[in-house]
């Protein structure tokens, strides 16, 4: 049997690394430096692109109603969940007496044991097998969803309704948001009504003016004239 072709290579399977792709740049120079302070700025622009991918989510110990917050970052290049160590009172009850072999960018494997909890986020929600690291790699992350979780879902998806919801407001409501662009019904007949007082006033009698001789010297009538 230990010769077996087959068994061999499933050996082999077994015992290859998981791949943890997540990095992050590290700042360990401390000359204050034009070139540092160009990269401290990228750095903080690169943390920027995190937060598409990044959530909130829970986490607690199995059939325990004690929710934690966590702070999540999907790793669509990390084949292994990864949850930060503290965060919940991980014991022997937890663990599933087994270890995985991660590998990163360094090349380097490492040993992290596996424990069974319970999560709640956007694209996965139960009970689930992570790995539990000291550290992260990025700052403030509490948890790494890989693509064993994950599968193939990015972020979470949209929820359509199968009647619309719509959102009806009066123009009075955003008068304060948008004061001079609103005209309430009120508004709106009050200048209706002044309008009509100034159409009463753009007619004047010219009869006794000199534009009624002009226009028939012989016979007297009147004349208007209309304001532009």
């Amino acid at each position: 049997m230990a010769d077996c072709f087959r068994l061999q290579k499933k050996n082999e399977r077994d015992n290859k690394p998981k791949t943890s792709a997540c990095t992050t740049p590290y700042i360990t120079s401390t000359l204050e430096c034009p070139a540092r302070q160009a990269f401290k700025s990228s750095f903080c622009d690169y943390m920027e692109e995190y937060k598409p991918f990044m959530s909130d989510g829970f986490v607690s110990i199995v059939d325990d109603t004690t929710l934690q917050p966590i702070k999540i970052l999907r790793d669509t290049g990390a084949s292994q969940t990864l949850l930060l160590e503290g965060v919940l009172p991980l014991s022997e009850n937890t663990s599933v007496g087994a270890s995985v072999l991660l590998q990163g960018v360094e090349l380097g494997c490492i040993d992290v044991p596996l424990h069974r909890i319970y999560l709640k986020s956007d694209l996965i929600t139960g009970p689930v097998v992570v790995g539990v690291r000291p550290n992260l790699p990025v700052e403030g992350v509490t948890l790494l969803l890989g693509n064993d979780l994950a599968r193939n879902k990015v972020v979470a998806e949209p929820i359509v309704t199968s009647e619309p919801v719509v959102d009806v407001k009066s123009p009075e409501d955003d008068a304060e948001l948008y004061p001079a662009c609103v005209v309430t019904r009120a508004m709106a007949r009050k200048q209706q009504n002044e309008n009509l007082q100034e159409d009463k006033f753009d007619y004047m009698d010219l009869s006794d003016t000199f534009i009624a001789d002009i226009e028939d010297p012989g016979k007297l009538r009147k004349g208007y004239y209309k304001n532009p």
